[in-house]
């Protein structure tokens, strides 16, 4: 599911872009899923599994199966009523609603971490990319630019699928982290061969799912040409592993898209579809509530 959605946005995105086919777009981002965690470690996945709530055993395994779940179905329920939502937003929601109820012993201090970073990061990363786009990119001659956008393509999509390794497709080894009973404190004895399913499972669902996404692109919150997208790959990137650093998980989704209004209001106001960016907020109001509800419900029956 995560392949179907992010991973397929992510690599339509790519491909909007010259310089990257399509197998050669799947490689790189497969690639950097499997290796990141290699290179950055694992404590967003830490943060998932074992932060936020307590998860241990047998309970631990059925908090994340509810939590995944109820991810799902909230996830399914706001897109059918055409309401954008976040993954990563409703897999925290969940985890905390149903270890509050469950378990009973919630971080409330690293779940505010979390949230907060999560809405700071595109932030920062909008901020970024106004910077880039207001201040850099006019210093460089027009010519060198469209000369080597098809190089700063390839450098930055690499970058940032590294970044979305380390950061926001840790989700998936969090879950099978608790799935396999794994503590905070495996090697890569034990975690290299799920590192690897996670990642050619996300390819798979990123190829299935880039057909459906490649329709939707243009109707994002900015019309980007391709020098936005670069500066947008870049910005994203920044944001994300600074959020790795400090063991905090992000959405790309979002991440991106302040990277786009970034990347739009330094060239005007006008540029950017607010109704977009309007859903985007409701996404984040909406899915907090309804999924840590839910989540809660279902500990109540499992109590």
């Amino acid at each position: 599911m995560h392949g179907l959605n992010t991973g397929a946005s992510l690599l339509a995105m790519s491909l909007n872009i010259r310089g990257l086919n399509l197998g050669g777009a799947l490689t790189i981002m497969t690639l950097g899923v499997a290796v990141a965690p290699f290179l950055f470690g694992w404590g967003v996945a830490n943060t998932l599994a074992h932060d936020l709530v307590p998860f241990g055993g047998e309970q631990g395994q059925r908090g994340m199966l509810v939590a995944v779940l109820v991810t799902i179905v909230v996830i399914l329920m706001l897109s059918w009523v055409r309401v954008p939502s976040s993954l990563t937003i409703a897999l925290v929601a969940a985890i905390a609603g149903y270890g509050f109820v469950a378990i009973g012993i919630v971080d409330w201090g690293a779940i505010a971490k979390v949230l907060v970073v999560m809405f700071i990061a595109p932030v920062a990363s909008g901020s970024i990319a106004y910077l880039i786009s207001r201040l850099l990119l006019p210093l460089l001659p027009l010519g060198s630019v469209r000369k080597y956008l098809e190089t700063g393509h390839l450098i930055a999509f690499g970058l940032l699928s590294l970044a979305y390794g380390s950061n926001d497709a840790q989700k998936m080894l969090a879950v099978a982290m608790i799935a396999l009973g794994v503590g905070g404190t495996a090697g890569l004895a034990e975690l290299w061969w799920v590192i690897v399913i996670c990642a050619l499972l996300f390819g798979l669902g990123s190829r299935l799912g880039v057909a459906r996404m490649s329709k939707t692109i243009s109707t994002g919150v900015l019309p980007a040409a391709p020098t936005d997208m670069v500066v947008t790959e870049v910005s994203t990137s920044v944001a994300m592993l600074v959020s790795t650093g400090i063991g905090s998980p992000v959405g790309l989704a979002q991440t991106m898209s302040g990277s786009l209004i970034g990347a739009g209001l330094s060239q005007g106001y006008g540029r950017i579809r607010w109704q977009e960016v309007s859903k985007i907020l409701i996404a984040w109001l909406v899915t907090l509530p309804v999924t840590f509800g839910l989540a809660s419900l279902i500990g109540v029956l499992v109590q």
